[in-house]
């Protein structure tokens, strides 16, 4: 049996903007624009389980192309560089991909941790869409079950 990894994150860009050089984003002002660049922020953060030891080191596939993340991860925020790319606010960004420079076990080497500890580490109130033969079979959108009780 060949078994191959499965496990992809994807975000939407919240927010694309251009930045001025010397501009500074993310918490304590931790990224300083070396230019003017445009500059996409995707709702995921640590709270979705994308890991803080990825500030500054961490990728994101955007349109197919790997961008570097800018500056801190932030508790349900990314920012990352997409100057370049012709993106809007709505598309989608792939933040752990099944292969490549964003697979789990890359994301994770660079986060310093286990593969194993990114994948547990994904908040559970996250929606998952499962897919059987390339076709989405289930959605699971945990925040919207009620308790009951």
């Amino acid at each position: 049996v060949e078994l191959r990894p499965v496990l992809s994150f994807k975000a939407r860009l919240e927010h694309v903007k251009w930045i001025e050089e010397g501009e500074t984003l993310t918490y304590s002002r931790r990224f300083v624009a070396p230019r003017r660049m445009k500059v996409g922020t995707l709702h995921a953060g640590y709270s979705d389980g994308f890991p803080r030891g990825l500030t500054s080191r961490g990728v994101v596939a955007v349109g197919g192309e790997v961008r570097p993340v800018l500056g801190t991860v932030s508790v349900n925020h990314i920012v990352v560089d997409v100057d370049g790319l012709d993106v809007w606010a709505g598309d989608v960004v792939e933040i752990v991909s099944r292969d490549g420079e964003c697979s789990l076990e890359r994301q994770a080497e660079r986060a310093g941790i286990m593969g194993y500890q990114l994948c547990v580490g994904l908040n559970p109130l996250t929606p998952r869409v499962y897919f059987e033969g390339g076709v989405a079979v289930a959605l699971s959108e945990p925040r919207l079950v009620e308790a009951v009780g």
